[in-house]
């Protein structure tokens, strides 16, 4: 998700979806920047949700957990272990999937 200059675009109401999340600093860093967004976090560990609840709008632990009827913007994946095929129904027609790659520093 790029960062826009206009300040109109930064008011832009959007969704996004972040498969393993943790904590949900992405999701943190995307609501700073975009307002306007609504984000919502996948986590399958039950103490890390706890925190991420703070970050994000709606935070689950699994992705079966949302209504067949919502739909994203964006899908952030995070991890190898991601069924695409069972994300794709909750992508709005013009949205995007975007695998995030974690990086050992």
């Amino acid at each position: 998700i790029r960062r826009q200059s206009k300040v109109e675009d930064r008011l832009e109401k959007f969704s996004v979806l972040h498969i393993n999340c943790g904590v949900g600093a992405t999701l943190a860093r995307i609501k700073h920047y975009y307002p306007n967004v609504e984000t919502y976090g996948v986590e399958a560990d039950e103490q890390v949700i706890k925190y991420g609840r703070y970050t994000a709008d709606c935070m689950c632990r699994d992705i079966g957990e949302i209504k067949e009827n919502v739909r994203f913007d964006y899908i952030i994946i995070e991890g190898q272990n991601v069924d695409v095929n069972c994300l794709s129904k909750h992508l709005n027609t013009n949205g995007e999937i975007i695998r995030e790659e974690k990086c050992d520093v």
